[in-house]
């Protein structure tokens, strides 16, 4: 995993957020050289969402500049499975076509300093969805942009467009009760909340993508252990100071 990916993957504008997930968990894959080998179905596994999504935005991202693919014929002659390989370009993106399919040098399709498993193997332990452990996004997103943000193209902290507040939500962590009236009231709370934590729409999309990674018990109706649950928590509930805190402290985490 290379941090430095991972930072900037979070900092540039790909114009969706389910878009911008794949392209960070491509990022969690890459090595420092920007080079990865995810599955369709790895990815889609981890960014709870379906193969045909993420070819869609793989090929977005590719047209966008960020990523190129190098496309891999199968051992056997070409036969078998074996993954595309992709090269972010973040630094600086510039659009180009994929590259031609070339013979894999490798039988097992995994090299010495894979960072992922091919398709065959298991990439991590079924019990998680998590994107990686060892990175935090809530702790460099939420609380100071990325350096290699452009800081004219910042939005101000009370530049809110609800429209794409609730479309992030809606897509990141979908398990959540919809948003159907956004009353005066919820937007003011909202503002308040936005304005306290030093908000822009990239870091509350960072915000959501941990708490969907991480955070897995705020999704789903739990026992409570007296015969009752805990309901599934929903958008008021994260735009409360109490659990800002708690993701941000990582207390709010899956045990």
């Amino acid at each position: 995993m290379s941090m430095t990916l991972m930072a900037k993957a979070m900092s540039v504008k790909v114009g969706s957020p389910l878009r911008k997930l794949v392209l960070i968990k491509l990022a969690d894959n890459a090595n420092d050289k920007g080079e990865c080998w995810p599955s369709y179905g790895h990815v889609a596994e981890q960014c709870e969402c379906s193969k045909s999504s993420v070819k869609e935005h793989i090929a977005a991202l590719i047209k966008m500049g960020f990523i190129s693919k190098e496309n891999r014929l199968g051992v056997n002659n070409g036969k078998g499975n074996t993954s595309n390989v992709y090269y972010l370009t973040l630094e600086n993106p510039v659009p180009r076509e994929s590259i031609a399919p070339v013979p894999s040098k490798s039988t097992g399709g995994v090299s010495a300093d894979s960072p992922v498993p091919s398709e065959s193997t298991p990439p991590v332990p079924p019990a998680g969805t998590r994107i990686s452990h060892s990175f935090e996004p809530v702790n460099e997103p939420i609380d100071t942009p990325s350096a290699d943000a452009d800081e004219q193209e910042a939005p101000k902290v009370n530049a809110i467009d609800f429209t794409n507040v609730l479309s992030a939500y809606h897509e990141i962590v979908p398990e959540m009760p919809a948003v159907k009236l956004l009353t005066d009231s919820r937007k003011k709370t909202f503002r308040n909340f936005w304005k306290k934590f030093n908000f822009n729409q990239a870091r509350w999309e960072a915000y959501l993508t941990y708490i969907a990674g991480n955070c897995r018990w705020m999704l789903e109706d739990r026992p409570n252990g007296n015969g009752g649950f805990w309901k599934c928590k929903n958008f008021d509930y994260l735009m409360t100071e109490r659990c800002y805190v708690a993701v941000k402290e990582e207390r709010a985490n899956d045990r």
